[in-house]
C-alpha cells in the first residue's frame, strides 16, 4: 500500500512539473526585466555616499557671514598651531596692532582691514599646516585675552567691551577688489604720501598705490633722528653689507641718495660701491622708514619720516581722518584704491 502510494504521488509531482514549468519560466522571462529596474531603483535611493569631510577655504565665501569661521594660526614663541575663531583673533589682532585710545571709526577701519589680511591668507594657504603667525614680522600683530588682561589691568573689561561691539559690529566685513578679498598692508605712520606696493615688494596691486597722508606729520612717530660715530658706522657696513673699506674717506665721500620714488621713499642708495635698495637700508639700519636724509660731519645723523613700508593705511593717518569726522569706508577708500567693502 505504501509502495503504490509513493508511486502516485511522485508520478503526479512530474506531471504538475511538466505542465506549470513552461508557465512559471514565461512569467518570470516577462517580469524579470522590471525587476532588475526595481532592483535598480531601490539601489540609487538607498545607496550610502561617503563621508566628505568639510573644506573651510573652498566653501568660504563672500555669502559666509553667519558661519562660524574657523583660523590656524602658528604661535612662533610656543611653537604651536593654534586654532582661532576669526572673529576673535580679528579682536586680538586690533587690540595689539592700533592704540585703544584710537577713535572708533578708526579702529573699525582696522577691524575690516585685520580680517580681510587673515581671509586672504587663508585663501592662501590650503597646502600649508597653518594660515598664518602671531607676529607682525611676518604676518599681523596678535594679543591673546590673558596677556591684554596685564597690559589693560584694570581697564582689561571696558575696553575688551569696546573692542567686541566694534568687531561684532562690523563683523564679516571685507576689502575686496574685483570681489576679491585684497592684501590688506597698512602701517604706523607715512611720510605724508603712502607709496606703491612695487616699490617695497616689487609686486603692484592696482589698489595700493600711493596717496595723500598729509595729516601723518602729527603723529608722534611721524620723525626720529639716528646717530652714529662714524667708525661706528663704518665698521656696521663693514658687517651689513660684507665688504673691506680700506678708504675711510672715499667711503664717506661716496655715500649717495640714488633715486626716490614720487612719495619721497629712498629707492636706490650707493655706499661702499654697492647700490641698495632703500628698503634694504632701513632693514640694516631698522630705521623707522625708507624715507630718509643722511648728513655726513663729525657724526654720521640719518633722519627718517614715518614710521613702517609706508604701504596701505596710515594708522595715525586713519586716526586723524576719524578725528575729522571721517567713517570707517571713507578712511579705507581713501587709502585702498578703487576697493570696496563687502560682507564675507
Amino acid at each position: 500500500m505504501k509502495s503504490g502510494t509513493s508511486i502516485f504521488w511522485i508520478i503526479l509531482l512530474v506531471l504538475v512539473l511538466f505542465v506549470f514549468t513552461p508557465i512559471v519560466k514565461n512569467i518570470a522571462e516577462d517580469w524579470y526585466p522590471y525587476y532588475e529596474r526595481i532592483m535598480e531603483i531601490i539601489d540609487e535611493n538607498t545607496k550610502i555616499e561617503p563621508e566628505v569631510e568639510e573644506t573651510r577655504i573652498e566653501e568660504l565665501s563672500l555669502s559666509d557671514i553667519d558661519k562660524k569661521v574657523t583660523i590656524r594660526a602658528y604661535n612662533d614663541k610656543a611653537k604651536e598651531i593654534l586654532n582661532l575663531d576669526l572673529e576673535e583673533y580679528v579682536l586680538g589682532v586690533v587690540a595689539a596692532e592700533m592704540p585703544i585710545g584710537f577713535r572708533d571709526e578708526a579702529l573699525k577701519a582696522q577691524t575690516i582691514l585685520a580680517r580681510t589680511y587673515a581671509l586672504n591668507k587663508m585663501q592662501a594657504s590650503l597646502a600649508s599646516n597653518y594660515d598664518i603667525t602671531l607676529s607682525y614680522k611676518t604676518d599681523q600683530a596678535y594679543t591673546d585675552p590673558a596677556d591684554l588682561k596685564k597690559q589693560w589691568g584694570t581697564n582689561y573689561e571696558k575696553n575688551y567691551e569696546r573692542l567686541k561691539e566694534i568687531v561684532d559690529g562690523t563683523k564679516g566685513l571685507v576689502v575686496t577688489y574685483n570681489g576679491e578679498p585684497i592684501t590688506a598692508f597698512y602701517h604706523s605712520t607715512s611720510s605724508g604720501y603712502t607709496q606703491g606696493s612695487e616699490d617695497v615688494w616689487q609686486k603692484g596691486f592696482p589698489y595700493l598705490v600711493s596717496v595723500a597722508s598729509t595729516l601723518d606729520t602729527r603723529s608722534p612717530n611721524y620723525s626720529e633722528t639716528k646717530a652714529y660715530k662714524k667708525d661706528e658706522f663704518l665698521n656696521l657696513m663693514k658687517s651689513k653689507l660684507k665688504v673691506e673699506i680700506p678708504d675711510k674717506e672715499t667711503f664717506f665721500n661716496n655715500i649717495k641718495i640714488l633715486e626716490r620714488n614720487q612719495a619721497g621713499y629712498v629707492l636706490r642708495f650707493s655706499i661702499a660701491g654697492k647700490t641698495i635698495s632703500g628698503n634694504d637700508f632701513r632693514n640694516m639700519l631698522a630705521l623707522r622708514s625708507s624715507d630718509f636724509e643722511i648728513q655726513i660731519g663729525q657724526d654720521v645723523k640719518i633722519s627718517t619720516k614715518g614710521f613702517g613700508h609706508g604701504v596701505g593705511m596710515s594708522q595715525y593717518g586713519a586716526n586723524f581722518m576719524a578725528e575729522e569726522g571721517k567713517s570707517y569706508d571713507q578712511i579705507i577708500k581713501h587709502y585702498y584704491t578703487g576697493v570696496e567693502i563687502e560682507k564675507m
